[in-house]
C-alpha cells in the first residue's frame, strides 16, 4: 500500500492507501475503505468510505473553490523523489 507525504492536487483524486499532507480536489476527493487521509482539503464533493480513516479539516462551497484556482494558478511542485533532469 502506497504511503505519501506531500500535498496533492487534482481534478478526482481517489485515496486508497496512506496520505500525510493537503488535498485539493477541483470535482471529487474519494478516501476508500483502505485509505487514510490527514490533512486539511478542499474540495467541491467529498466521500468517506466505511472503514477509511480522515484526520483534518474540509472546505467546501465558494471558499473552497476560490483556493482551488489558487492552486492551480501555482507553479507545479518539484518531485524529490523524480527530479526534473
Amino acid at each position: 500500500m502506497a504511503q505519501v507525504k506531500a500535498s496533492l492536487a487534482g481534478r478526482d483524486v481517489s485515496i486508497n492507501g496512506h496520505v500525510h499532507g493537503a488535498v485539493v480536489a477541483r470535482k471529487r476527493l474519494i478516501v476508500g475503505r483502505s485509505g487514510s487521509l490527514i490533512g486539511d482539503v478542499r474540495v467541491a464533493r467529498l466521500v468517506i468510505q466505511d472503514g477509511a480513516s480522515f484526520s483534518g479539516k474540509v472546505s467546501m462551497g465558494a471558499g473552497a473553490e476560490k483556493a482551488v484556482k489558487a492552486a492551480e494558478a501555482a507553479p507545479a511542485p518539484i518531485n524529490a523523489i523524480n527530479p526534473p533532469a
